[in-house]
């Protein structure tokens, strides 16, 4: 299973109203058309380092029946709503995207280029 984590600091305390959401670009190794995906995103609250962490939310999968893209052979999107969250201050909101074991193969991840943009929404 590979992992992958993004961080941000929150310099004052944050608490989210809202729901916390996450947007990521992805596709299925050497964008198969034809096999299927799975993707597990939870939210830690972390110490400045990031080395001590408390899961902040319930894990969420996203797993396809069939193909994950579709049988598009380019990049697609796919939505995490990760719930309500607090976050202290000087703490660090990490968001960490895994590979779940009922993935046909490994999933990759676009890095926030103009054409798809990584993001989340809090609030």
């Amino acid at each position: 299973m590979t992992m992958q984590r993004w961080a941000m600091p929150a310099r004052a305390s944050a608490v989210i109203t809202g729901n916390a959401k996450a947007r990521l670009w992805t596709a299925m190794k050497d964008f198969s058309i034809t096999k299927a995906g799975s993707l597990t995103a939870n939210l830690y609250i972390c110490n400045p380092g990031s080395n001590n962490c408390t899961a902040a939310s319930t894990p969420v999968s996203i797993t396809s029946q069939g193909s994950w893209s579709g049988g598009s052979a380019s990049w697609v999107s796919v939505d995490f709503d990760l719930g309500s969250i607090s976050v202290p201050n000087n703490r660090v909101l990490q968001l960490r995207v895994s590979v779940g074991t009922a993935s046909s193969d490994a999933i990759i991840r676009a890095y926030d280029t103009t054409a798809h943009p990584a993001r989340s929404t809090m609030g």
